[in-house]
């Protein structure tokens, strides 16, 4: 495969399993797979084309398997029976011999692979067209709003929130943004960071008189895992936030109760 074929880097992991790592979102090692869906199907319309994928998720390596026999897998390419460091080495040195290499931009994995083999890694999203990233977060709302199998347990699901969110403001789709959160949130969802985008996305609709309701749901929260600095910095944001809430809103007690429980719980906070 020198000098040919098409690498993608997919990085999970630690992002949605670990605990604490998946309690903060991680938009510059986390790309969706809807990216990753829409560009394998264009590429593969060139029957010369072949594409190579690799993650630390074997699951995600399947479901773009299934797309075409032109998306190849590592086994496919790498000698049985290596050790693990051997086999990471050997990832490395494949990815550095494809022509182009398709990843997240925080990735220590894929940049290797790429200082390797003298290229650069491509942002995936930079890749595809205006239309094409379009149809991409279209597919993962639904994907969320369908609660699709292919995410892989509330840390999978977490980190495409921002994604989606970001994608239906732009769209002039504010309103279902914010459904799509508040549904998660009557089902439970608790992941740290969630309360932010909620109630972030309270004011982007102008509901100034919910922007309590996510430190509400965060004080009755079942947290995954008790990390208390990210917690005393999350509550300070969040009242930070609900202040300006308050403001709009023409509630001035309110306004100065917020500003005191952010200074109170984050005092070195710019």
């Amino acid at each position: 495969m020198q000098g040919s074929g098409t690498a993608f880097h997919i990085r999970r992991g630690d992002i949605i399993y670990d605990p604490i790592t998946s309690n903060q979102l991680w938009s510059n090692k986390y790309i969706p797979r809807e990216y990753y869906e829409v560009l394998a199907n264009r590429l593969v319309l060139d029957p010369d084309a072949r594409i190579l994928v690799f993650s630390d998720e074997p699951a995600e390596i399947a479901r773009l398997k299934e797309i075409s026999p032109q998306i190849i897998t590592p086994d496919e390419v790498l000698p049985p029976h290596l050790t693990l460091a051997q086999r990471d080495f050997m990832e490395i040195y494949a990815m550095s011999r494809c022509h182009a290499i398709m990843g997240p931009p925080g990735s220590g994995f894929s940049a290797a692979a790429a200082l390797m083999g003298n290229r650069e890694v491509t942002y995936i999203r930079d890749a595809l067209t205006a239309d094409e990233q379009r149809t991409a977060m279209e597919l993962l709302s639904t994907r969320l709003e369908e609660r699709s199998d292919l995410f892989l347990g509330d840390g999978d699901v977490g980190q495409n929130f921002a994604f989606a969110v970001e994608h239906l403001n732009a769209t002039d789709q504010s309103a279902r943004a914010l459904a799509l959160l508040e549904s998660y949130a009557d089902a439970g969802f608790s992941k740290v960071y969630f309360f932010r985008l909620l109630l972030e996305q309270y004011l982007k609709c102008e509901k100034f008189d919910q922007c309590t309701a996510p430190l509400t749901r965060l004080a009755n929260a079942k947290l995954d895992v008790a990390i208390p600095a990210r917690l005393d910095l999350h509550w300070s944001e969040l009242n930070r936030i609900a202040a300006i809430g308050a403001a709009r809103d023409r509630d001035t007690a309110a306004l100065h109760d917020r500003l005191a429980l952010a200074f109170w719980f984050h005092p070195t906070s710019r």
